[in-house]
């Protein structure tokens, strides 16, 4: 299936449990799964027969338990802040733990238009460049080993996290995999988190302003070019979730222009 027709999935965890024999360990098992929100009724993300209709089932890594010894005594150790791209955009070499699927990747047509999301997980608060970058990566993971075939990457070509830090995705070289039959040209911009539950920050707001405005003087994009995946033709999705809808209605008269 081509990446055209693709929109980024939806997160949920579920547990299987297996009986062995009677002297057996119950094992279990979680599912875990991430991208824009999409209504309960419709979704189709991306081709495949879903138990309830919504997800793809993607692995979660197994959790090992050590034996590890206490931090020492002269205070916490704080994450370097990562390197930055010209644009202040931080790259994907400071996230990701692997490159791009390239037998399964589409060249980046003209650009005519920028599409907003949010994550859609469950709320993240977390502002840590760390905590941050590993939360990309398992956006990034979950995309891959989505259910029929996956993406070639993470579908999104820039993140904006909590501290308005703004994060290379996909390279802008390649096509995205975000908004399903209308990914080609189409700038994919994602904020950390899911604002149905919870609302940007300012200094995220003006991390998203900042990559629009970028994108659009880029690229030539006017504003009326500016999109949330829900106003997409044909999308079934509460993407970027209504706090975010509500912000992108009110910047994009002003702040977009």
């Amino acid at each position: 299936m081509s990446e055209s027709a693709h929109d980024p999935i939806e997160i949920t965890t579920r547990s299987t449990w297996l009986s062995v024999s009677r002297r057996s360990f119950l094992a279990a098992s979680s599912i875990l799964l991430v991208g824009c929100a999409t209504s309960t009724e419709t979704a189709e993300l991306p081709d495949a027969d879903f138990p309830s209709g919504r997800y793809d089932d993607v692995p979660a890594p197994r959790r090992i338990t050590r034996n590890v010894p206490p931090p020492p005594k002269s205070g916490p150790t704080v994450a370097p802040e990562p390197a930055f791209l010209p644009g202040g955009v931080i790259p994907r070499s400071k996230w990701a733990k692997s490159g791009p699927d390239m037998k399964d990747i589409n060249p980046m047509l003209p650009v005519k238009s920028i599409t907003i999301h949010h994550e859609g997980w469950e709320p993240f608060m977390a502002v840590d460049v760390g905590e941050t970058a590993s939360r990309i990566e398992q956006v990034r993971v979950a995309h891959r080993n989505a259910k029929g075939g996956g993406y070639a990457d993470i579908g999104y070509h820039f993140i904006i996290d909590r501290e308005g830090r703004i994060w290379e995705g996909r390279n802008l070289k390649y096509q995205g995999a975000h908004v399903k039959n209308h990914n080609e040209g189409n700038v994919g911009i994602m904020c950390l988190g899911n604002f149905e539950e919870q609302t940007p920050t300012p200094k995220q707001l003006a991390g998203l302003n900042k990559q629009v405005r970028a994108m659009m003087a880029k690229y030539n994009v006017p504003k009326s070019r500016v999109y949330t995946h829900q106003e997409w033709r044909g999308a079934s999705t509460l993407c970027p979730g209504r706090t975010l809808q509500a912000y992108v209605e009110r910047a994009r008269p002003k702040s977009f222009a």
